[in-house]
């Protein structure tokens, strides 16, 4: 792996694992010479891994295999927010599920949104992402049957209402 530009994009963990998993399978025509390398990628590859197939006792996060469709329906979803693409990013990869966890995730929150604009957000996470215990129900694995999630909140008015505050874009 080479990097060509440093820093000249953010990947979510799901963009990791996808291109952790798709250079694994590719044959190596020579063999790695630094071995810690090996077990940095393999350690990083089971902690990114969905619930079924790690067997590794490392604690990981709990979020469900998310699918390309998922993450671009979340983005869209997002937009009428004007989140920043590092607050989006996170919400990503945390999946938070209370107004708390949002908080942490989202700069200035209470100040940027209404309690209710928080509870669409978190609203249109759960739909997207899917919801902590819902993810074991179905296999661990989010469809694209969340962008029909999304189509519903975003028909309930999510794209009406405006933002409170001069935030950040």
């Amino acid at each position: 792996m080479k990097i060509l530009e440093a820093q000249s994009a953010v990947l979510s963990n799901y963009e990791v694992y996808t291109h952790l998993a798709a250079n694994h399978a590719k044959p190596r025509s020579t063999p790695q010479k630094h071995s810690n390398v090996h077990t940095v990628l393999k350690e990083l590859t089971d902690y990114l891994s969905p619930p079924p197939t790690s067997r590794s006792r490392i604690p990981r996060y709990q979020n469900p295999t998310y699918s390309d469709a998922a993450l671009r329906a979340l983005i869209t979803a997002l937009q009428p927010y004007k989140l920043t693409k590092s607050e989006v990013l996170m919400i990503a990869n945390l999946r938070p599920e209370s107004l708390g966890l949002l908080d942490c995730v989202v700069e200035e929150c209470d100040e940027r949104f209404s309690t209710e604009r928080q509870d669409e957000i978190l609203e249109i996470i759960g739909d997207v992402l899917g919801r902590e215990g819902a993810g074991a129900e179905s296999g661990g694995e989010v469809n694209g049957n969340a962008v029909n999630g999304v189509n519903g909140v975003n028909g309930e008015g999510a794209h009406e209402s405006e933002i409170e505050g001069d935030g950040p874009s």
